[in-house]
C-alpha cells in the first residue's frame, strides 16, 4: 500500500494510531482496511469512476466529525473489490458492509469529510 502523495511502501509502525489521525499501515492491506473498519472508520474502495464504501452499520448514522473516511484506490487489482473476497473480509472479521444510499453517498463522492486520508494499492 502506498500514500496517494508519494510511491513509498514503508511500513508505518513507529507511532500509536491515534483514532482521528493518520491511518497507520502495514504490508498487509487487508488488515489494515478491516482494523480501520472495526475502529469504525469508513473504507472506500475506488477503481476509476467506481466507488464501494463500507462501514459497520451504524457509522454512517454518526456525526462526520467522530470518524475517518479512508479512500483504497484499487485501480491495479480492481478484481479484488469485484470477485467478492475482501467483501467477504469486511463483514465477517470487521461486521461491515457496503452501503449505496443514504446521506453520507454524497459526500463520499465530494470528499466532504473532516478527516479524509487516501491510499494506493499495489503501485
Amino acid at each position: 500500500m502506498s500514500d496517494s502523495d508519494s510511491d513509498s511502501k514503508e511500513v508505518d509502525s513507529e507511532q500509536p494510531e491515534t483514532r482521528l489521525g493518520r491511518p497507520k499501515t502495514s504490508s498487509n492491506n487487508l488488515a489494515d482496511l478491516c482494523k480501520w473498519l472495526k475502529m469504525g472508520d469508513i473504507v472506500v474502495l475506488v477503481s476509476g469512476n467506481f466507488m464501494m464504501p463500507y462501514a459497520q452499520s451504524h457509522v454512517p448514522d454518526q456525526d462526520p466529525a467522530s470518524f475517518r473516511v479512508i479512500y483504497m484506490d484499487i485501480t491495479s487489482h480492481a478484481s479484488l473489490g469485484h470477485e467478492g473476497e475482501w467483501p467477504w473480509y469486511f463483514d465477517s472479521s470487521a461486521k461491515a458492509r457496503k452501503f449505496t444510499e443514504g446521506p453520507l453517498i454524497e459526500r463520499l463522492l465530494r470528499k466532504d469529510f473532516p478527516h479524509i486520508f487516501s491510499f494506493r494499492l499495489g503501485y
